[in-house]
């Protein structure tokens, strides 16, 4: 567990007399997800109920207009309130259950109290985690009127859609106290530290003639205290499918005003990184998988020209070493520019406990580059990063058994299997406990939400794929039969 350094934030406007101006340090617990965390879904499009185990990779797979792809926002609606890097969104938007609720407002009210009974100029106040009623699994919630921007349309189109995010806590490491120390003054401040000594958050307020009792301050040590119950992330990210961004920016090009907030997000996610490249002091991975993995699926790298605004992000293709030639983004092949995200994140921002959330990787993509992606996702999950895919690619379903499968072999063998892979990494090869495969099929009007894993046999039920396959030979077989009858 690692202390962020401090970051100011954007003045928040004047409440009750004080002006907020920053906070900084932020302990981060590596939530990612522990191994298996129960997701579930209710009057969400048209699925009426889905429960999940969601695994460090988890695949969804099924036809066009089942949902998938809200499903995947859904679970970054939660997750980005829970992420302590940008893009993120308040966890204010997310329900804690009722009883906890009660007993945070109980202990901020007894803050308050205490607030203004104090004279000094500094008051040291403190509460543990086990004096808070919190149930395992912790569940954390979200309805729909904060869902509803995820998928860029309005509260009334998702009326009643609910998501859950059920976690073991046990498997997380959380401060069991929290210490929040007030400072009054013309600078007021308010810190809040673990059993440890280690600073969870700090918000600083510059006085206009309030009261440190303020319904600002209020607010601040109610936030604040969620991160005594809320465990934090990093870094959570969810690449669209690069055909919806255009999509979309079209459509809103043309009077709609709405987009799903996975696109924005993802753009401030670039331009940040191209912020960082510009100044010389970006981020950098702690995940190093080496330069020639992701220049092996591209043919090039992906890199950030400096320019006189900003910089920009380019191609250099791998054949153009002795003479480079860099090309504008904007100039490249479809694929190219559809993972030039994953490029920068794995570039400067890949962190163990991240979660990568990932509609349709194959977009664009030959069913070599698919066999590499998806090689490519065992590397980040075996190396601590969770990582969700929507796909209608059979590529990436079979050469994910293949992982699977090769996982059972002696080291050996595996070392021997592992030369076959385009990427010739071992770590590519995944443990079946770490897989979790589900199918979205349609019954009627509704879709139905099925796990197409089985850990028993490892076999991935892959007919959202074969029975088109099949349909297709029966129709060859009909035009055989056709030219036969007539002698053709």
């Amino acid at each position: 567990m690692g202390v962020t350094t401090g970051v100011p934030l954007q003045e928040q406007g004047v409440d009750g007399g004080y002006k907020r101006l920053y906070s900084l340090g932020c302990v981060e617990y590596s939530l990612g997800y522990p191994l298996c965390v129960r997701f579930s879904i209710r009057n969400l499009g048209r699925i009426q109920s889905a429960d999940l185990d969601l695994r460090p990779l988890t695949v969804f797979m099924g036809p066009n207009s089942t949902n998938k792809t809200w499903v995947a926002y859904a679970l970054y609606g939660i997750l980005s309130g829970l992420t302590t890097s940008v893009p993120r969104h308040p966890d204010s938007s997310l329900e804690l259950p009722d009883e906890l609720n009660r007993a945070l407002e109980a202990v901020v009210d007894g803050w308050m109290s205490a607030l203004d009974k104090n004279s000094t100029d500094t008051i040291q106040l403190t509460v543990d985690r086990s004096s808070l009623p919190i149930q395992e699994p912790f569940p954390i919630e979200i309805g729909s009127e904060a869902l509803a921007p995820f998928f860029g349309v309005s509260a009334e189109l998702v009326a009643g859609a609910h998501a859950s995010l059920s976690l073991d806590t046990t498997q997380i490491e959380l401060p069991s106290r929290v210490t929040t120390t007030i400072h009054n003054g013309l600078i007021d401040s308010s810190d809040y530290l673990d059993e440890q000594g280690r600073r969870l958050h700090r918000t600083v307020y510059a006085h206009t003639g309030g009261a440190p009792k303020s319904d600002s301050l209020r607010r601040s040590l109610m936030d604040s205290l969620r991160t005594l119950v809320l465990p934090k992330n990093k870094c959570t990210l969810l690449f669209p499918a690069e055909r919806t961004l255009i999509a979309s920016l079209a459509a809103n090009a043309l009077g709609s005003s709405r987009l799903a907030k996975a696109l924005p997000d993802f753009a401030r996610f670039l331009a940040t990184a191209s912020s960082y490249a510009h100044r010389g002091n970006g981020p950098s991975s702690s995940i190093h998988l080496g330069p020639e993995i992701f220049s092996q699926i591209l043919g090039g790298k992906v890199v950030h020209d400096k320019t006189e605004s900003g910089a920009e992000l380019s191609y250099l293709p791998n054949d153009s070493e002795t003479e480079p030639v860099r090309l504008p983004l904007s100039s490249t092949a479809s694929l190219i520019k559809s993972l030039a995200g994953l490029s920068v994140y794995l570039r400067s921002f890949a962190n163990p406990g991240d979660v990568l959330i990932i509609d349709e990787p194959e977009m664009n993509a030959h069913p070599e580059a698919i066999a590499q992606l998806t090689e490519l996702f065992g590397i980040l999950v075996n190396a601590g990063v969770r990582v969700l895919v929507t796909t209608h690619s059979p590529y990436l379903v079979d050469q994910l058994s293949n992982l699977i499968e090769a996982s059972q072999l002696s080291p050996s063998a595996q070392e021997a299997f592992s030369s076959q892979l385009w990427l010739k990494r071992q770590d590519a090869l995944l443990k079946p406990e770490d897989v979790a495969v589900y199918s979205f099929r349609t019954d009627g009007a509704d879709v139905v939400v099925e796990s197409a894993f089985d850990r028993g046999d490892l076999t991935i039920n892959w007919d959202t794929f074969s029975n088109v396959s099949n349909q297709i030979s029966k129709n060859f077989d009909a035009i055989l039969d056709q030219l036969h009858a007539t002698g053709s």
